[in-house]
């Protein structure tokens, strides 16, 4: 009976270690590399070359942890959403942000993955809030 209970509160944790470990973060490309961050929202645009502007934003960005559901599309199927292009010397990296269920704002990586962001740039709050 011992062994039996032992066995069921050891799968217990197992199943809450699974569901509620905090994710890996987004592999987001180093702020260094990044000439430009172009941030989309219907027919709205922004555009970020700074170099202190860029690292925040990309640090806000990597502060957020994946979730279970995969990315199966090329572009989220919610609207409205906030395309980021990161345009580097040796091409382009995409990520979509937008809100999900409960207020909740996520970062997707097509194909790669989703993430939760802990803490939403301003800039995409505000075009996510139009």
């Amino acid at each position: 009976m011992k062994k039996m209970f032992g066995a069921l509160c050891f799968i217990a944790i197992l199943v809450l270690t699974y569901f509620f470990w905090p994710g890996a973060a987004p592999s987001l490309p180093q702020a260094d590399e990044i000439l430009e961050i172009q941030l989309v929202q219907d027919q709205e645009e922004v555009k970020i070359d700074q170099t202190d502007a860029i690292k925040k934003l990309v640090t806000e960005l990597g502060k957020s942890n994946k979730i279970r559901q995969e990315s199966i599309h090329d572009t989220p199927p919610i609207s409205p959403h906030v395309q980021i292009t990161f345009v580097m010397t040796d091409g382009k990296a995409i990520a979509y942000a937008y809100k999900g269920k409960y207020g909740v704002t996520y970062l997707e990586q097509p194909y790669v993955g989703i993430y939760q962001l802990q803490k939403v740039p301003q800039l995409i709050q505000h075009l996510l809030a139009d």
